[in-house]
């Protein structure tokens, strides 16, 4: 039959790309020739199983001989691009220029999940300042919505299942920002005119100094953060379910997800855990919370601590992954903190080196997002009940893992610290920020109350002039005489 009679034959292909995403294209043979048919990536909503499909598609069309090749287009040919192709070729060069990685999967969530499900079919010139208007209009309803659906007792879920969240109006505005960013690089290529998004005001934030816990909340905290009695009446019962969908029915674990109402990373935790788990498990949620409000850490230092950097013979934690060189450190453990991660890992015995100090229950590493609202949200919310429950006042600050950052800086000054010498621990080139926190502190509500709870958390918090180094120049430096003994009354 010769060259033409030749079955239609092809394949997917992946193409890695340096911004993380996957390039789809068919490699295809037809009428005696191959071909390749770009398709997309993520972001243009491709996957293995949509890009197997239009394969199976192209086949039919070439066995029924309707089938026409893509034709190379000339430069005068090429069309103004959708904001979709246009924020894609944005994406992939600031990830060459070598955005950090957290920063990349920002902008991917945020162009995935809302700006080009909205922006993505428009040509560049066709987004307008009233178009921005009314995407800032469709997610104040869109927010409004979840919490209409939060106040009726029901939940809301997202595409993969996890329960959907109102967002605040810095979040909203984020997307604002981002879409100016891109659009304004479109005018520098004229592709448009103007910058329509700039255009748009912004929501307005109302702004909180920055928030600091007394001694007391902040054990309150800890404390709440304790493990709890996992053993609810219908986890076995679910657990079976989800073992029955999944083994007997053979469902994919989106599916189970929407028959139960419940996320996809909790059947897949209810399918991996055994029946004889203990009812009482430590689950490292303390701990976190104790090693960001007595260590100082960033919520990304620690979500990327493994249990190798632990180093409870040294008490040290050793941070190998920062936003800043110097945040590259050692941290000194306080006499609490040590204890705290004692017991916490006594539990961890078969842990290997390099998991994650503080994995979630299905063993992944934490996030920032993760840790602010899996972690300290609900361990807030209790902790306010028990000291309801105890004639306590409530915790009235925004609680943030920034908040605990900053709690430890006031409370290592409040002990009689230096200045350089906490600057060192949590990290900071520039002194400012400690001395601003060091210019609350003398000014902080009267602690006599709280007295007690000060002298538990913060005993032997500063190391001896024999134990305490600083960084001087580049050195490492005695503290000097008398920072190891508090010197501010409580």
């Amino acid at each position: 039959m010769g060259e033409r009679g030749r079955p239609a034959t092809g394949q997917v292909r992946r193409q890695p790309r340096a911004d993380g995403l996957t390039t789809f294209s068919l490699r295809v043979r037809a009428y005696g020739r191959r071909y390749t048919v770009r398709l997309g990536t993520e972001l243009d909503g491709w996957t293995e199983a949509r890009a197997d499909m239009e394969l199976a598609n192209v086949y039919a069309q070439i066995r029924a001989r309707i089938w026409e090749p893509p034709r190379p287009r000339s430069a005068e040919e090429q069309p103004e691009p959708t904001f979709h192709e246009y924020a894609s070729l944005w994406l992939r060069r600031r990830v060459a220029e070598g955005i950090a990685e957290n920063t990349r999967k920002d902008y991917l969530w945020q162009l995935s999940n809302h700006l080009l499900p909205f922006f993505g079919s428009y040509r560049l010139s066709g987004i307008t300042p009233q178009l921005v208007e009314a995407f800032m209009e469709h997610k104040l309803d869109e927010r409004a919505r979840v919490i209409a659906a939060a106040e009726a007792g029901e939940r809301l879920t997202d595409r993969d299942g996890r329960l959907r969240r109102a967002l605040s109006n810095t979040s909203l505005n984020k997307f604002l920002v981002l879409l100016t960013a891109i659009l304004e690089t479109a005018v520098r290529r004229e592709w448009m005119a103007d910058n329509p998004a700039a255009r748009v005001e912004r929501l307005r934030v109302r702004r909180r100094k920055g928030a600091i816990l007394e001694a007391d909340e902040l054990e309150s905290l800890i404390d709440a953060a304790a493990p709890v009695d996992r053993r609810a009446p219908h986890t076995a019962q679910r657990r079976r379910r989800v073992r029955e969908l999944r083994d007997r029915d053979g469902l994919a674990w989106r599916e189970i997800a929407e028959q139960l109402a419940i996320a996809s990373s909790t059947a897949v935790y209810l399918y991996r855990q055994p029946e004889s788990t203990s009812a009482q498990v430590d689950d490292g949620r303390r701990a976190l919370v104790a090693t960001l409000g007595c260590g100082g850490l960033r919520a990304t230092e620690a979500a990327e601590l493994d249990v190798s950097d632990v180093d409870l013979a040294h008490r040290k934690l050793r941070v190998r992954d920062s936003k800043t060189e110097a945040g590259l450190r050692d941290v000194d453990m306080t006499p609490r903190l040590a204890d705290e991660l004692t017991r916490y890992l006594n539990t961890r015995k078969d842990a290997r080196p390099n998991e994650p100090a503080f994995p979630t229950r299905t063993g992944a590493r934490r996030d920032k997002d993760n840790i602010r609202q899996r972690v300290i949200a609900p361990a807030l919310r209790k902790a306010n009940r028990e000291r309801s429950t105890a004639g306590l006042p409530p915790i009235e600050v925004h609680v943030t893992p920034h908040t605990l950052r900053r709690t430890y800086i006031s409370l290592m000054l409040a002990a009689g610290a230096d200045v350089p010498y906490v600057q060192a621990q949590v990290g900071h080139t520039d002194p400012k920020l400690t001395l601003e926190i060091y210019a609350m502190v003398l000014k902080r509500r009267d602690r006599a109350n709280f007295a007690e709870a000060f002298d538990s958390l913060m005993r032997d918090a500063i190391p001896s002039i024999r134990q305490a180094k600083m960084p001087v120049n580049g050195h490492r430096q005695p503290a000097r005489a008398g920072a190891h003994r508090p010197e501010i009354a409580v």
